[in-house]
């Protein structure tokens, strides 16, 4: 894996919000790789690709977050990602 990156350093807002999200919850590690970083749950289980140039940086935010959600943890699982109470 590359070099462990942080989700301040994204330049796009919307991601940086997301990744901040998911980062929170635990259980995820960002690494540099492919288009910009690669989310790696410490579970080993589920790998999710974090373009650095999105053409919809809102809509990829909300894919990452998505996708995220998906990864398949026992119900309960701390790790797991929350909805936002929105």
């Amino acid at each position: 894996m590359g070099e462990e990156l942080q989700p301040h350093k994204h330049k796009e807002k919307p991601v940086r919000e997301a990744l901040e999200k998911i980062m929170v919850s635990g259980g995820w590690m960002l690494h540099a790789g492919g288009h910009w970083g690669l989310l790696t749950c410490t579970a080993g289980c589920h790998r999710i690709s974090v373009n650095g140039t999105p053409r919809v940086a809102e809509r990829h935010a909300r894919d990452l977050v998505r996708e995220a959600r998906t990864c398949p943890l026992p119900d309960g699982d701390p790790r797991s990602v929350k909805r936002p109470s929105e």
